[in-house]
C-alpha cells in the first residue's frame, strides 16, 4: 500500500481532500503522511467531530473543543466541499429521482442552517 500525504491548517484540521490546495495551505512543514487505510477513513467523521493533527498525532476531536468561530468556518468549508460540491451542479440534480432530489434538498437545507446551529448533518446514505 502507497503511504499518502494529507495537509492541514495552522491550526491543525486537516484540509478537505476534495478541493485544490492553494500555494499557502501546501505547506510540507504541515502535511503527514499516513496510509490509504488511513487516509479514507479521515474523509468522513461522526458528528460533532474531526480530524485534527496535535503534537504530530492524527486524532478525531470533538467541535465542542474548539472556540466557536473556527467551528463556523470549518462547518462552512465542510459545506462547501461535501455538500455544495454535489448539490450545486445542475446536470447532477437533473439525474436523480424525485425521492433522491428531494431528500438531496432537504440535506442541502440543513448545511446552509449548519454554521448557526453548529450541526452538520448526515450525508443521504446512498450519496458517496
Amino acid at each position: 500500500m502507497e503511504n499518502k500525504k494529507i495537509f492541514y491548517s495552522q491550526s491543525g484540521w486537516l484540509f478537505d481532500r476534495h478541493m485544490e490546495l492553494n500555494e499557502s495551505e501546501r505547506d510540507e512543514n504541515r502535511s503527514i503522511e499516513v496510509d490509504e487505510e488511513t487516509y479514507w477513513k479521515t474523509m468522513s467523521s461522526p458528528l460533532h467531530f474531526a480530524w485534527k493533527v496535535i503534537n504530530g498525532e492524527l486524532v478525531n476531536v470533538r467541535y465542542q473543543e474548539t472556540p466557536t468561530s473556527e467551528i463556523v468556518e470549518d462547518i462552512r468549508i465542510r459545506r462547501q466541499n461535501e455538500c455544495f460540491y454535489f448539490t450545486d451542479r445542475a446536470g447532477w440534480l437533473y439525474s436523480l429521482t424525485q425521492a433522491q432530489h428531494d431528500e438531496v434538498m432537504i440535506w442541502r437545507q440543513q448545511w446552509l442552517n449548519a454554521p448557526a446551529t453548529l450541526q452538520v448533518p448526515p450525508k443521504p446514505s446512498w450519496l458517496l
